[in-house]
């Protein structure tokens, strides 16, 4: 559970009510079916020769046993592209983040290298076991924005008639636009298929 659940309510209100909960459940079965599949996959690696490099991870090895080394290239190519996007992501987060604090504005740009630096340094561990505790901590971190952002909502909450601040729910996305914006966050926040074999290994 990563921070992308922070964001679900605002892609409820850009995708709509149906669209976010049938979505939800078929990218929710989608990651189940995705992640038994890959573990299924493992009995086929010991079968087929390493690949070229030695340090191939699992996911490599797999791709390697299925499709040779044009698969194993593809899919280094697709993990490039992903973790570049949610790296980017996150430093667009923290941009947008940033510029809300008063007595940060003028340090935005140093706050956001100064979390790519944090990133960078927290993917070179061997392998996600090594980041139990900082996964403790974000955990703690989340619930705490949770109660902050529902203790907000209440105290802000007032009955005026102006509904000018608020965004409309809609029962169907207005836009493309929209739907685009509801896939992302839901994407981002529930796509687990690619660190199955890191997280087991972990």
């Amino acid at each position: 559970m990563g921070t992308g659940c922070l964001a679900l309510a605002y892609a409820s209100q850009q995708g709509g009510i149906v669209l976010f909960v049938i979505g939800l459940l078929l990218i929710g079965v989608w990651n189940v079916v995705s992640v038994y599949r890959l573990i299924q996959c493992l009995e086929y690696v010991d079968d087929v020769e390493s690949p070229p490099t030695r340090r191939t991870a699992t996911l490599g090895k797999v791709a390697y046993a299925a499709f040779g080394n044009a698969g194993l290239r593809i899919l280094d190519i697709l993990m490039v592209i992903l973790l570049l996007g949610i790296v980017v992501a996150y430093i667009a987060a923290v941009l947008s983040f940033c510029q809300d604090i008063i007595f940060l504005k003028d340090y935005v740009m140093l706050d956001t290298a100064l979390v790519g630096v944090v990133m960078a340094t927290l993917s070179l561990v061997p392998d996600l076991g090594y980041l139990a505790q900082a996964s403790g901590i974000g955990l703690f971190v989340l619930l705490s924005a949770f109660v902050v952002i529902a203790g907000y909502g209440i105290l802000n909450d007032d009955d005026d008639d102006d509904d000018s601040e608020h965004s409309p729910m809609r029962p169907w996305p207005d836009s493309w636009t929209g739907i685009s914006h509801w896939i992302g966050i839901v994407v981002f926040g529930y796509g687990v298929v690619p660190l199955t074999y890191n997280i087991q290994e972990s």
